[in-house]
């Protein structure tokens, strides 16, 4: 699997690893996630002050996962 990675031209270089950084640590905090069946592929809304993530269920649980495996650990270190 080869994914390709594009930035959006909204992102601001600002605040924007401290923020992320910020995410890794919190969701390192939480349980692990677990399916919640029929509904992994429906759309998924994720708020916090003016910023909303749309994705699925499922995406976000394997998002949350790489995260609990260290895998965007050298994001974070960046902050």
């Amino acid at each position: 699997m080869n994914p390709n990675w594009q930035k959006s031209s909204y992102r601001s270089e600002g605040n924007s690893p401290a923020a992320f950084g910020t995410l890794i640590a919190a969701l390192k905090k939480k349980p692990a996630p677990v399916s919640e069946g029929a509904h992994d592929d429906a759309p998924f809304h994720l708020r916090c002050a003016d910023t909303v993530v749309t994705t699925t269920r499922h995406k976000w649980n394997a998002f949350a996962l790489g995260v609990r495996a260290g895998e965007f650990d050298h994001f974070a270190a960046t902050r």
